[in-house]
């Protein structure tokens, strides 16, 4: 649950950038969104703030079409994001 928290904060990043015409610095790495390993209960009530904060991010975009692309890798989540 840990790992997914960080991928939904990293991409509702993404989201925001590309749909405000910017392609974020860098590339993702696998590493970067390894679990902290301090995980407890309170990871459940982050977590679900993470997934609110990512359906906010998409609603608040008129359009969620770019052409610009941020290099994941997690080529299913870059699909997803980078509709093109």
């Amino acid at each position: 649950m840990d790992h997914l928290r960080i991928v939904n904060d990293q991409v509702t990043g993404v989201i925001a950038s590309l749909c405000a015409g910017k392609v974020p610095p860098g590339v993702d790495s696998t590493a970067a969104v390894k679990p902290s390993g301090q995980v407890d209960v309170n990871t459940i009530a982050v977590f679900e703030k993470t997934c609110a904060d990512f359906e906010k991010a998409a609603a608040a975009q008129s359009n969620l079409k770019t052409t610009l692309t941020y290099s994941f890798s997690w080529s299913m989540i870059s699909r997803m994001i980078c509709l093109s």
